[in-house]
């Protein structure tokens, strides 16, 4: 999973989160795999990292939820129209 965070998060750090997913509530721990400053966009500097999160162990009722989310999510996000 990819989250964008306001500050860098150390590799290896085990981080708390709550996830809701299908309008259920989970306290779940992911490790910190990856953080990296976000892009710059048309030269201004954007501030932020995006942080790649690894899930060790899920409950299985959250999985069968996510795996059924996942399934009904669009392949692709919407585009703006703006260009």
């Amino acid at each position: 999973m990819c989250i964008e965070s306001p500050v860098p998060l150390p590799a290896e750090e085990i981080v708390p989160l709550r996830l809701v997913v299908g309008g259920h509530k989970e306290d779940v721990e992911a490790r910190v795999v990856a953080s990296t400053p976000l892009p710059t966009e048309r030269g201004e500097r954007r501030r932020g990292f995006g942080i790649g999160l690894e899930f060790a162990r899920l409950p299985e009722d959250l999985r069968k939820r996510l795996a059924a989310a996942l399934e009904s999510a669009p392949a692709e996000p919407p585009r703006s129209s703006e260009s």
